[in-house]
């Protein structure tokens, strides 16, 4: 393959792309027109057409960011592109940026080489690598000649690491990377975390301004202005290289700073984080000590994301599925104990097994024997979301059973009656359809209370459980997770179970269910 000596072979320098590069250029660098300080760049040297194909690894919500919620796959769209640049024996240095085109679903465009190139394209490419720059990602790529010699550059702006919603996050901050393979072109692999952000509590209908900043000063700000809905809630998202630990990072939104995690969170290059967070300061939790032999326990008066402690569904709270340290969806309530629930970007259908944390390929990958039966703490839902506080163990729930006079793992709960006195006991409330009081304090819905004496009670509602978009049983059942393990199958983490039926009120501290479940978790203190 002829090219075409459109200048005199020079020296070359080359900077490799690199996530968040900074480069001598002006910030003022217009990034899609070509040009530097204002000034029009010449793409320079033998020029090749050339045309690729594109593909990329991994096509699981679990494991990478996901556009296409039928295909779970992250799909191309116009305004792609693709950025070439490497070595060869015969043309030395080129790089150039291809288009993509949605009617033959491949790359197109042109390379500049350092030197005359006559061999294929195919092996021009082998071994050498790509950079996909998503529409509406801002960068910039060029060639010039300078007196000291030949330069490739790519400069990407680490400022634009923000969309003002999540759907655009996925679709713009996706950064990917990968190499060219002899016969079957570039295979892309993902370089970027997606963090999607849901901020609560915010004046409605306002500008607010949010801003990641890393702790450490190691890298700039990430900054941008969202408008918040009219309850008062910000949707945004944030672009930032997997590896990077989240604990280093501190979230601020119009002025309030955000928790974001409480122990180490690595992120994990091309999945997506989705992170609710309210921006009214929350009310301390309560915790009441359970003692047992000598067994010590704290437990938290309410669930995680509840805002109260036994008044209707408010008592709730979030559903998580066993190992997941954010929802996969919202609830919206139906009935009293029924609910319909709508995915969260990455997690169509819900709570199911494909969705499941560590599912991939048909199987569970991590938490997988005894060796690590206990949920670490960047996998436990408490200690991500409420710094101090876990998810309990089984053995941790068996102290608090027992200290209220719970014996074996399973028992059959009486009923408490409007007006009853606290007395140790474990008792079944039944207040959803007219409040009760009991020690002088109402209960607005069912569920199970636990009483050791009379200043040492936990409420636990009948939160039911979620399995796909539907909740279920909510008012007559309910199931918090442990963070035990059920290593007789791995596919099942333990929970409380507690129900009333025709046959009988049960609570149940041995029992458990499929990873995938939503259900609710109770804080106990660290």
């Amino acid at each position: 393959m002829k090219t075409m000596n459109i200048f005199k072979t020079l020296a070359l320098a080359m900077l490799m792309p690199t996530m968040l590069l900074t480069t001598a250029c002006s910030s003022e660098d217009d990034l899609t027109n070509n040009t530097v300080n204002s000034q029009p760049v010449a793409k320079k040297g033998y020029a090749l057409p050339v045309t690729v194909n594109v593909s990329r690894q991994g096509d699981k919500g679990s494991n990478r960011a996901s556009y296409n919620e039928s295909t779970r796959k992250l799909e191309f769209s116009p305004g792609d592109k693709l950025y070439v640049e490497g070595s060869h024996i015969d043309a030395d240095r080129f790089a150039g940026t291809l288009d993509y085109d949605a009617g033959s679903g491949k790359f197109s465009g042109t390379i500049y080489t350092e030197s005359p190139y006559e061999g294929t394209i195919d092996d021009l490419l082998n071994g050498n690598y790509a950079t996909l720059l998503p529409a509406g990602y801002k960068s910039y790529d060029y060639l010039e000649i300078m007196d000291e010699g030949y330069e490739a550059h790519l400069g990407e702006n680490a400022y634009n690491s923000f969309a003002t919603s999540k759907k655009l996050g996925v679709e713009q901050l996706s950064y990917e990377t990968g190499s060219y393979t002899s016969g079957t072109g570039f295979v892309l692999e993902p370089r970027n975390a997606i963090l999607n952000f849901t901020i609560t509590g915010l004046t409605a209908s306002t500008n607010v301004t949010a801003t990641l900043s890393d702790d450490d000063d190691w890298t700039p700000d990430i900054e941008g202005e969202v408008t918040t809905d009219g309850s008062g809630n910000a949707t945004f998202a944030i672009g930032l290289e997997g590896s990077s630990d989240l604990k280093d990072f501190s979230l601020t939104v119009a002025g309030n700073a955000i928790t974001l995690v409480s122990s180490s969170t690595p992120l994990a290059a091309g999945k997506i984080y989705n992170i609710n967070r309210s921006a009214t300061p929350v009310v301390a939790l309560e915790f009441v000590t359970f003692t047992f032999g000598t067994n010590t326990v704290k437990v938290a008066t309410m669930n995680l994301g509840a805002t109260s402690v036994a008044d209707g569904t408010s008592c709730y709270g979030d559903y998580y599925a066993w190992g997941a340290t954010e929802t996969f969806g919202t609830v919206a309530y139906t009935a009293y104990n029924a609910g319909t629930v709508t995915p969260t970007t990455g997690h169509i259908g819900g709570y199911s097994q494909a969705n499941a944390p560590y599912y991939e390929n048909d199987a569970y990958i991590k938490y997988t024997s005894a060796s690590d039966a206990t949920l670490e703490a960047a996998d436990d839902a408490v200690a991500v979301n409420m710094p101090g506080c876990h998810m309990p163990t089984q053995a941790e729930l068996q102290t608090l059973y027992a200290a209220c006079g719970g014996t074996g793992t399973s028992m059959t709960p009486p009923s408490i009656s409007d007006g009853a006195a606290y007395e140790q006991g474990i008792y079944w409330v039944e207040g959803a359809t007219s409040s009760i009081t009991i020690g002088g304090d109402e209960y607005k819905a069912n569920g199970v209370l636990f009483v050791q004496d009379a200043t040492h009670h936990v409420f636990f509602p009948a939160t039911g459980n979620v399995n796909g978009t539907t909740l279920y049983s909510a008012g007559s059942a309910g199931n918090y997770w442990y963070s035990s393990l059920r290593t007789e199958n791995i596919s099942n983490a333990y929970r409380l179970n507690f129900s009333k039926s025709f046959f009988g009120n049960r609570v149940d501290t041995g029992s458990f269910s499929f990873r995938y479940y939503g259900f609710p978790v109770r804080p106990f203190k660290d």
